[in-house]
């Protein structure tokens, strides 16, 4: 971990990853995400869709051919996008909306 607690990434062929990588470890960095955008951008914060349930999600990959990470489906499940386009987040980044990544 770094100073910050937050996972130490490493490389590995052709990708990054960190010790632990999986459906726990983001559910976790995206609580402490949203801890984050709500004390320093309440406006990105109130941009926020809520998340989709479970089957939203797996059915709406499915019907794309695409198959359903736990991954994905925690992301998702955090929030799904923005109302109106943001651009970019804490990280400069804009958290997509499943219909726009499908």
């Amino acid at each position: 971990m770094s100073d910050m607690g937050l996972p130490v990434l490493r490389r590995v062929p052709g990708w990054l990853t960190v010790d632990g990588a999986g459906p726990d470890l983001l559910q976790e960095l995206l609580d402490r995400y949203e801890a984050e955008i709500r004390q320093r951008c309440v406006p990105l914060w109130e941009s926020m869709r809520p998340g989709l349930s479970r089957g939203e999600i797996v059915d709406r990959l499915g019907a794309a051919g695409l198959p359903a990470p736990e991954e994905l489906v925690v992301w998702w499940m955090w929030h799904d996008g923005h109302e109106l386009p943001h651009h970019g987040g804490l990280l400069g980044r804009e958290q997509i909306s499943l219909a726009s990544a499908v």
